[in-house]
């Protein structure tokens, strides 16, 4: 059942997208001392609305909407990745001096 097994795939994923965004949005807002912190926030402020926009459009979203979602994220996700590598990098040179 390949269609159900999709549309099943697409509820996981939006729970997941959901849930996944709102320990980021936690995370980043809980480190607001730091530098980096927005990317981490603006991360997990998408991937809530990537997971609510699953929900709104289902079950037509579910044969399409996963693939492109979980790309978008992936690619947010490298972004606050490299900005907190950028920010942890400078807290490292001060440490140094």
């Amino acid at each position: 059942h390949p269609i159900l097994s999709g549309l099943s795939l697409t509820l996981v994923a939006a729970w997941f997208l959901i849930a996944a965004g709102a320990a980021k949005c936690w995370m980043g807002f809980s480190h607001r001392e730091r530098r980096g912190w927005v990317w981490i926030a603006v991360n997990g402020a998408l991937s809530i609305l990537l997971g609510i926009l699953i929900f709104s459009d289902f079950p037509g979203s579910g044969l399409w909407v996963i693939g492109l979602f979980l790309a978008i994220e992936l690619m947010f996700d490298g972004c606050g990745a490299v900005g907190l590598a950028f920010a942890a990098r400078d807290v490292g040179e001060r440490l140094k001096s």
